[in-house]
């Protein structure tokens, strides 16, 4: 793999991103402790564990960078990435995501009950989350898991063994619909927690880089890569759940 590549890893804060996704697709695993026999469960968990272990999707997502890129896109890549504007608004953006955060992202929320935003930092705030494709990229890849797991899964929950494709489809076009609006919120709160400490002109500069044709290029192609990771990720769960209870 090329040190560009790893470059871009690093400073789109890919590999964060992907410890902190499979952190959380692991503990959710818990929630269903209770809902199938224990033989079960240990073979679903032991599945969950096995593709979603943060090492093997950087891995897939190196794959499928190489096969997307050359040297010289990453290079255009990483020139935009490593902006100073860019790296600075980021670096808040990934400090709010943190553990260490949490106490401060409620004393925070607490004060806004007080000093709630005014509404050019709330639509600020919407444009760049419309601009970096946050909100649109977390629902989607909520449905595909969702979709991989239920259908994997099907013949081991009693009300879903008859479920065709189309219906399981129609579902997930339902819960898109009832959950992006939810989404979008908690993207928001978090962009408003992470932008706390940047002033309404550095969004608007922050805002301006986004939406330049280097920006959109560099954002999509983010987007692209980690989705396409994540849709290899979901569709090997869904066969390995196949195999193991279909």
């Amino acid at each position: 793999m090329s040190e560009a590549i790893q470059n871009f890893i690093k400073h789109a804060y890919l590999d964060k991103k992907i410890e902190r996704f499979s952190a959380g697709i692991v503990q959710n695993t818990q929630h269903e402790k209770n809902a199938m026999p224990t033989q079960i469960f240990n073979t679903y968990q032991k599945i969950i564990i096995r593709l979603f272990d943060p090492a093997t999707l950087i891995k897939s997502l190196e794959n499928i960078i190489a096969r997307n890129s050359n040297e010289q896109q990453m290079q255009t890549i990483l020139h935009f990435l490593l902006q100073p504007k860019i790296q600075q608004i980021t670096q808040n953006e990934e400090a709010a995501k943190s553990l260490q955060a949490s106490q401060e992202m409620q004393t925070f929320f607490t004060a806004l009950q007080t000093t709630p935003p005014s509404d050019t930092r709330k639509r600020l705030i919407e444009n760049i989350d419309k601009a970096i494709g946050s909100s649109a990229m977390v629902v989607e890849m909520q449905i595909s898991l969702f979709t991989a797991m239920a259908w994997g899964m099907r013949n081991v929950n009693p009300n879903a063994q008859n479920i065709t494709q189309e219906q399981l489809q129609q579902t997930a076009l339902d819960m898109k619909e009832n959950m992006s609006p939810q989404i979008a919120q908690q993207i928001w709160m978090s962009m408003l927690f992470a932008y706390k400490n940047v002033s309404d002109d550095e969004l608007k500069n922050y805002l301006t880089l986004n939406e330049t044709t280097e920006g959109q290029r560099t954002l999509s192609f983010i987007r692209t890569v980690y989705s396409d990771m994540h849709q290899h990720t979901t569709k090997q769960l869904q066969y390995a759940l196949e195999a193991e209870f279909i």
